[in-house]
């Protein structure tokens, strides 16, 4: 007689919300590969390509972002691309809505330098100029113009991994991009903060 082993683990379901995720199904060691190879790099890109097919991939990435998940493909990113992607979202959205606020009705605030990227990134989807920005925030040209650099790298970042990097107070007001989908114009019919 024969004993067969059993079958490999499949990636199991975490919770109800993860049904329906593409990885279901496919063995573990594809989103957890181990050591550093060519195998392991067309693990990861075979991972990525199922990844970019499933529907609850943003939800995947959440959960891996706010469990701080340290190993594996999740929502399509590898570790080291997940930390980035954290990095990216502080740029683009550490600063209070708040302080935003305030600047959008004509005060004049010094901006905390670890909030400076998001500031200038959210002033620029309302459609304000660098030297606007220069006069409200009352930071020098050049560490805007740096400023706006890093940020749109962030929201680049954010745009090739799927996400919407428009800051949350313009996804409610219609604000829009230019044609190469950088911040700055307004959508059709929608107010623009002068």
């Amino acid at each position: 007689m024969t004993v067969s082993r059993p079958p490999r683990d499949r990636v199991p379901v975490l919770d109800s919300a993860f049904l329906g995720a593409a990885c279901i199904g496919h063995e573990p060691e594809l989103f957890f590969p181990r050591g550093e190879s060519e195998r392991w790099e067309q693990s990861i890109e075979k991972a990525k390509h199922i990844c970019g097919g499933c529907t609850i991939r943003v939800d995947c990435l959440r959960h891996a972002v706010d469990n701080s998940e340290a190993d594996g493909v999740w929502g399509g990113l590898t570790p080291a691309e997940r930390r980035r992607f954290r990095r990216a979202l502080r740029t683009l959205y550490g600063a209070d809505d708040a302080l935003v606020r305030r600047l959008l009705t004509g005060e004049r605030l010094l901006v905390p330098p670890e909030h400076l990227g998001s500031v200038v990134w959210q002033l620029a989807w309302h459609g304000w100029r660098i030297e606007r920005i220069c006069l409200a925030t009352a930071v020098p040209r050049p560490r805007v113009r740096r400023s706006l650099a890093a940020a749109q790298s962030s929201a680049d970042f954010l745009r090739a991994a799927g996400i919407d990097p428009r800051p949350r107070s313009t996804r409610v007001t219609g604000s829009g991009t230019d044609r190469a989908g950088r911040p700055g114009a307004p959508a059709p019919g929608s107010r623009q903060v002068a």
